[in-house]
């Protein structure tokens, strides 16, 4: 039951930028179900969309930080195996 809340959810954020792809909390929220899910990089991504359309958002500012963070005690300290995604850094 809350998997199928969570995917509504996801499928009502992607609504809500396909319908105004300006609003930042959408992207935010996205990042956030990534986030939860283990992708990280692509949280990443859609947070970076959130801080370009406002650059002072603080829930993004703050997921984006932790984000980067957990990407780097992967790829440092737990899976040295694992390459840093050089791209997530690029525009």
């Amino acid at each position: 039951m809350r998997l199928e809340k969570t995917d509504s959810a996801k499928l009502l954020y992607e609504k809500a930028i396909e319908l105004n792809n300006k609003y930042y909390p959408s992207y935010n929220n996205l990042g956030l179900y990534y986030d939860r899910f283990g992708e990280k990089e692509k949280a990443f991504e859609f947070y970076k969309k959130a801080l370009k359309l406002e650059p002072n958002y603080p829930n993004s500012l703050n997921n984006i930080s932790e984000s980067f963070r957990s990407i780097i005690r992967l790829v440092f300290f737990e899976d040295p195996t694992k390459r840093f995604p050089i791209h997530i850094l690029q525009q």
